[in-house]
């Protein structure tokens, strides 16, 4: 029996399917297009899943990556290797710089260390790199063209950057992808504008530190990805691992405090030793200088000076000044008589000693003599003026006043502060000379503060109670140091011959010319001492 209801309804739907055939089509391989990719998908899931798996353990993609604001090193690295399901742990190190390229081009790249076990490289053209300045770069950034180019580390990174690397530029020997960036974005950065555009990899020699920033773990669990099995794992594991992470980070904090405590004792014996070392050779050129001082002859001096450096400005110009006295070669001078000997074998003793003295300059960054002691104080004497007492506890107590050689034994030099003289052409000379008595009276050498008085009652009374200021006191003016002062006043010396400052500049202008290797011992005396005598002859 036909149902004519349902024959109706047939031939209307072959009518309309007629009537619209290339529509019904089109609907047609829509609906079978998406029932195939539907399909497809159910299909190669697994295919697709065992695919990025497979990827992900041919390169030891991490489980966890640790870092640490200390860093880790090689014994936190075997330690978090030890510990319970972990397959492998490996140390690395990153670090995001600022890099231009040779064509004008800059941005920012992740630099990261190449790893021999974790998240390691797939080599995609080239090769490995095989020296500190060589890397291999993201092969999605780069392309074939650039392998033998040169990536350069940019001038607007700071110097903490530039000390992380052992390089300031590095040759692309290859193009690599790596399983860390299974996307194509790279990330964002703190530096330029704030995203990184891609990587490139060093070996651990192309960086310049002495840990690693940061630690691979992979575990022995080979769960399939995203399953509620590995999430579980994961999630268990995470506690443990923040604390085993505390861990080690206060275990190298400790090594590194330990490393430097035992610096600083190292150090501290090592000043002890050398303070004493000092201290010895110390008394032993105070002995020997106390012993030369006795006899502080210009001879003498020279003897003493003997392979040492003496002053902190030194020449051999410098030692034949002192050879001849605070009154320049008055020794050898008779004034009175206008008579001059320097053709003896003192002098030329003088001149040869003197000519064999090293030149050291001025040896002072900071441009003043206390910058030059600071900085290198390997001289053994220093001229050094006493104004007032105040000026002997500025001394450091191991400094030893000898003065300079005389050939009476040594002398100091007397320097006049103020001197007030009469004039013969004045017409108030009793005003004058009651200015002077003014300037000589108790009352005022009482008020002398920045000088020694001429008066002696006030000069007694200032070594008894000296004006010092606290600000600069290094020691107390002792008994000891008022006898000191008594001594270098008796035997202060006053360049009393106006004319030995004429004889000066003969003596160093011949002198000079021997000192600089252009005239010979007996030229130069022969010169010295006939210049001297015809200008002693046209006083």
């Amino acid at each position: 029996m036909r149902s004519k209801g349902m024959g109706g309804i047939g031939k209307t739907t072959f009518r309309e399917i007629k009537a619209s055939f290339g529509r019904f089509m089109a609907i047609f391989a829509i609906i079978a297009l998406g029932v195939g990719f539907f399909a497809g998908l159910k299909v190669t899931k697994e295919a697709m899943m065992t695919t990025v798996r497979n990827y992900l353990n041919q390169y030891g993609f991490q489980d966890f990556r640790l870092v640490s604001t200390l860093g880790f090193d090689q014994e936190n690295v075997e330690a978090l290797a030890s510990a319970k399901d972990v397959q492998a742990a490996e140390g690395a190190v990153s670090f995001d710089v600022l890099y231009s390229r040779g064509d004008g081009n800059q941005g920012v790249v992740k630099t990261f260390s190449v790893t021999r076990e974790l998240n390691t490289l797939k080599l995609v053209q080239g090769r490995m790199p095989q020296e500190e300045n060589e890397c291999v770069a993201d092969s999605q950034v780069f392309g074939e063209s650039d392998i033998g180019s040169v990536i350069y580390l940019s001038e607007d990174n700071d110097e903490d950057t530039f000390e992380n690397f052992a390089c300031r530029e590095y040759t692309i020997v290859g193009l690599v992808q790596s399983p860390l960036y299974l996307q194509y974005e790279r990330g964002n950065t703190s530096l330029g504008t704030g995203r990184l555009d891609g990587f490139i990899c060093l070996l651990p020699e192309g960086f310049h530190t002495e840990y690693f920033t940061e630690v691979y773990v992979r575990f022995d669990r080979d769960y399939e990805l995203y399953s509620p099995e590995y999430d579980s794992f994961i999630e268990e594991k995470k506690g443990i691992w923040e604390n085993l992470t505390e861990r080690e980070a206060l275990e190298r904090y400790e090594r590194i405090a330990e490393e430097g405590r035992v610096q600083i004792a190292e150090g501290q014996n090592r000043l002890e030793e050398e303070k004493s070392q000092g201290e010895k050779q110390l008394a032993e050129a105070e002995e020997e200088l106390e012993q030369a001082a006795e006899n502080w002859t210009p001879l003498q001096f020279l003897e003493f000076a003997r392979g040492k450096r003496m002053f902190n400005e030194q020449s051999p110009t410098i030692a034949f000044y002192c050879c001849m006295g605070i009154s320049p070669g008055a020794y050898f001078v008779d004034f009175e008589n206008r008579e001059c000997h320097f053709d003896t074998e003192e002098f030329r003793r003088i001149l040869e000693e003197c000519r064999q003295w090293e030149s050291y300059p001025y040896t002072s960054s900071g441009g003043d003599p206390l910058s030059a002691y600071s900085e290198n104080w390997d001289w053994v004497l220093e001229a050094w003026p006493y104004y007032e007492a105040q000026d002997f506890v500025l001394v450091d107590e191991a400094a030893m006043s000898v003065g300079y050689p005389g050939w009476d034994g040594a002398e100091c030099e007397l320097l006049t502060e103020e001197i007030y003289a009469i004039n013969s052409a004045s017409e108030n000379k009793e005003g004058a000379w009651r200015f002077l008595e003014f300037l000589l009276s108790k009352e005022m050498q009482d008020g002398i503060d920045w000088a020694f008085p001429v008066r002696k009652d006030s000069f007694e009374e200032d070594l008894t109670d000296p004006y010092v200021n606290p600000d600069y006191i290094l020691k107390e003016f002792t008994k000891e140091d008022a006898e000191a002062v008594r001594k270098w006043v008796d035997s202060a010396v006053y360049d009393q011959w106006p004319g030995m400052s004429s004889v000066w500049w003969i003596l160093i202008d011949e002198a000079g010319m021997y000192f600089a290797g252009d005239a010979d011992l007996e030229t130069t005396v022969e010169k010295i001492q006939n210049r001297v005598q015809l200008f002693l002859d046209e006083l």
